[in-house]
């Protein structure tokens, strides 16, 4: 075989590996994608079931996020997490999810205008642990607040107000 011929089937394979490449990396839908959801196409409301706990009661959260844009729109989470809760008090936060582990694939969602999610969350009373390690002791009575963190907005985790609650004697 001539070396010529040789080259140009070199150059002709590896060309056709590198569209198959791009095609499988780059998939082109035949729909153009809406825009990415912003904050502000966004509305978050997280509640509690009530405000005040007697101690070692689980606290359970509703956190409801909703397309009010009037358009479609995207959002992008970044890993497994797609909304998560902290519960704060006087000293700072007292739990939180930096001893959670999530899943590392971004994944995409189309929001219809108008779509909405519910998120629920349950707290044991009972704060992140040191080192991840164990169980964690059990949160005393006291004020407190629960604030809920949404992952896929286009400017990244959004957290909403704090909601406040009492865990009493």
């Amino acid at each position: 075989m001539p070396l010529r011929y040789l080259v140009v089937m070199r150059v002709s394979t590896s060309l056709a590996l590198i569209a198959l490449t791009g095609l499988l990396l780059f998939p082109v839908s035949a729909e153009a994608k809406s825009q990415r959801c912003t904050r502000e196409d966004l509305s978050m409301k997280l509640s509690l079931d009530r405000k005040s706990y007697p101690p070692g009661e689980p606290v359970k959260m509703r956190f409801i996020v909703k397309n009010i844009s009037g358009e479609p729109c995207r959002v992008v989470f970044p890993n497994g997490r797609k909304a998560t809760f902290e519960i704060l008090n006087d000293e700072g936060v007292v739990r939180d999810d930096s001893c959670q582990a999530y899943t590392q694939a971004i994944e995409e969602q189309e929001w219809a205008a108008d779509h909405r999610e519910v998120y629920r969350f349950r707290w044991g009373q009972r704060r992140t642990p040191e080192n991840c390690e164990g169980r964690g002791v059990r949160a005393g009575p006291g004020s407190y607040s629960a604030r809920a963190l949404f992952d896929g907005a286009r400017s990244g985790t959004v957290k909403t107000k704090r909601v406040p609650f009492i865990i009493g004697d």
